[in-house]
């Protein structure tokens, strides 16, 4: 019972930023007002949180013998992903996604 509320809450703030986090990789990959180094930032954002994601629920992960500092470096590695990701929206006040061309 333990194993599976501990999931359920590290599955609900891990999956809420790599919603977010794909959510504006794929904006600035398909928006025609970003430029080409948004665009790749985009591709990163996307690219980093699947395969994050991949090696969370890969086999070479889940052993009875998991280290506790990987599971802290796939999240930490995440957070600073969505931190850039903030920042960058900070810096860019213009990219609004609710406006229309």
């Amino acid at each position: 019972m333990t194993e599976a509320v501990n999931r359920i809450s590290g599955g609900l703030a891990s999956h809420a930023v790599y919603t977010a986090v794909v959510s504006v990789g794929a904006f600035l990959i398909l928006s025609q007002c970003t430029k080409q180094k948004e665009k790749l930032f985009g591709l990163w954002c996307v690219v980093s949180t699947v395969a994050n994601h991949f090696l969370w629920n890969s086999p070479f992960y889940e052993t009875d013998h998991r280290v506790n500092i990987l599971v802290g470096l796939l999240f930490a590695f995440q957070v600073g992903t969505f931190i850039e990701v903030v920042l960058f929206a900070h810096k860019n006040p213009n990219l609004n996604l609710l406006k229309k061309n």
